[in-house]
């Protein structure tokens, strides 16, 4: 995770404010939730939104799932994302 996010700010080091630096780890973690509930509400409409793979029983909610638990994982990690982002 850490030499993806130093890649990604080396990148638009230029482009971004400082302000907007200081809430990537809120943002990663709020778009990671957001995906996870997207998820999670196309399984609960049936499935009608994102393709599934049919040999994989609920697929959607197991996304869901993933998604939510990999938002945990970056709560717990938030500050150390944080000091990345500052180096």
């Amino acid at each position: 995770m850490r030499h993806l996010l130093i890649g990604f700010l080396e990148q638009v080091t230029n482009e971004i404010t400082k302000e907007e630096k200081e809430k990537l780890p809120e943002s990663a973690i709020l778009m990671t939730f957001e995906n996870g509930m997207r998820f999670l509400t196309d399984y609960l409409n049936g499935d009608i939104y994102f393709n599934t793979n049919s040999e994989i029983k609920e697929h959607n909610l197991k996304r869901a799932r993933t998604q939510f638990e990999l938002v945990k994982q970056m709560e717990q990690n938030k500050e150390k994302m944080s000091k990345v982002i500052n180096f």
